[in-house]
């Protein structure tokens, strides 16, 4: 079985991305999960609910250098028969490299933790979203 992996998304293409994951973990898990693990690739985890959170990246090394590169994603969850659906859309910022490469590390080693802890995974495509 192959580990799960997430891409970055078309930074070309439209900055309002978002995918889905889905996991036969439960809810509190699979937020959990993708929260530490978003965390541990420098996203600050911010307005935490039982139904989401919504992680900010800033390069601040890039904001020293005078150039503003910073990413927010919401992650939205909710109960499935036998898992959760968590949904992950990049709200703000999100044209630069650095919060890409981030958010897909962070991405996928949430996918790849849950996958280690028993549960199915499976993950979507990134897709453009409205406004």
């Amino acid at each position: 079985m192959s580990e799960p992996e997430v891409p970055g998304w078309n930074r070309y293409r439209d900055w309002h991305q978002q995918l889905d994951l889905a996991t036969s973990a439960p809810t509190t898990e699979a937020l959990a999960v993708l929260s530490a693990s978003l965390a541990a690739s420098r996203f600050t985890i911010k307005d935490a609910t039982a139904s989401g959170f919504v992680a900010k990246y800033v390069d601040w090394l890039a904001v020293l250098a005078q150039r503003l590169d910073w990413t927010t994603l919401r992650v939205q969850a909710e109960p499935r028969p036998g898992g959760a659906l968590a949904t992950v859309a990049v709200v703000a910022g999100g044209e630069h490299r650095s919060g890409q490469r981030r958010a897909a590390q962070g991405l996928s080693a949430a996918a790849r933790e849950l996958a280690h802890r028993g549960h199915a995974v499976q993950v979507g495509d990134w897709r453009s979203t409205p406004r």
